[in-house]
């Protein structure tokens, strides 16, 4: 995955455009006021501009549009953005790319929670030159309530706070790490009583994270797109990208990520306490041979071939070997 390096928040998008504007459907329209499109199932077609590319099936298998600043309705409750889903890689025969307008035809769908047109048809724009312009708006947590993100689904925005990496359960799987303001999310039970009061916290918890997305459907993404050595306690800051949602989680598939800093280094070794014995522990997690013969992939969990399950293996030897 490469990163763009944008600056400041407008991004001003040189493109071509001639097309006729009846029985052009709104993406405000289609995404209306609600968590889910009120056009289920309807057939429409968008006039927008690509402010994502992630085509191919190695990444979302799509790409995400939005209305030009002038086409927007500017009601707090609906976005101006949309995936397009193109499991027939029409976008690619097409050749498009971030900054063309296109126009496209498909079936409107609430995939896990993700509003997305089906494309079966799309056409660049390329008649008449012209300069549209999409500000990329600031998203600040956390959030006002659980369904604040809903209104910047599917559109370019900047996430100006520091953000901590709060938690890398998800990492090595599938290329993710969940951001906070300013600090780690505590477990409510650490800090409150069971109940109401653990209730009320995970709730803020809930509106103060984002999961930081690779942009790809890869499992054990090898290179991944971030840094190895950025972990738990680390900082990120100036993040542009676009908003989304998938696997129940609001998400941001970055674009450009403006400063990394490693504020939570590892130490190289534990600090000698004396002694002559040690003792470790160390939880392999989900470490199965197939059925130990090289063959049995894939695993009910874990390890989808041999070739993956060797990767596993050798991971966790240099682990075991540093301790």
């Amino acid at each position: 995955m490469s990163f763009i390096f944008l600056a400041g928040i407008t991004l001003i998008l040189t493109i071509n455009c001639s097309l006729a504007q009846e029985d052009i459907t709104a993406i405000n329209v289609i995404q209306g006021e609600g968590l889910a499109s009120p056009l289920i199932d309807e057939n429409v077609s968008v006039e927008a501009i690509v402010v994502g590319d992630f085509q191919g099936k190695d990444k979302l298998n799509g790409f995400y549009l939005q209305e030009e600043d002038r086409d927007a309705d500017n009601l707090p409750g609906t976005s101006e953005g949309i995936f397009v889903y193109d499991p027939g890689e029409l976008g690619k025969i097409e050749n498009i790319s971030i900054g063309d307008t296109v126009q496209v035809t498909g079936i409107v769908k609430e995939t896990f929670g993700l509003t997305q047109i089906k494309l079966s048809e799309i056409t660049k724009l390329n008649e008449t030159a012209s300069s549209f312009q999409v500000t990329v708006l600031p998203v600040t947590l956390p959030a006002e309530d659980t369904k604040y993100f809903e209104r910047y689904e599917g559109m370019l925005v900047e996430l100006p706070q520091e953000f901590i990496i709060t938690s890398n359960y998800n990492f090595a799987l599938y290329g993710e790490k969940t951001l906070s303001p300013s600090s780690r999310l505590p477990n409510p039970t650490s800090l409150s009583k069971p109940g109401l009061p653990a209730i009320t916290l995970q709730t803020l918890n809930q509106r103060s994270k984002l999961i930081l997305d690779d942009g790809s459907k890869k499992s054990y993404p090898d290179p991944g797109a971030f840094p190895l050595t950025l972990q738990s306690g680390d900082s990120v800051r100036g993040i542009t990208g676009i908003l989304s949602f998938g696997f129940g989680e609001y998400r941001i598939h970055p674009q450009s990520i403006r400063n990394i800093s490693v504020s939570n280094p590892s130490p190289h070794k534990p600090e000698s306490v004396g002694g002559t014995i040690k003792i470790a522990n160390f939880n392999v997690e989900n470490y199965f041979n197939g059925d130990g013969q090289g063959g049995g992939f894939q695993t009910s969990r874990e390890a989808k071939s041999q070739a993956e399950f060797e990767r596993q293996r050798a991971r966790i030897f240099d682990a075991i070997t540093d301790i």
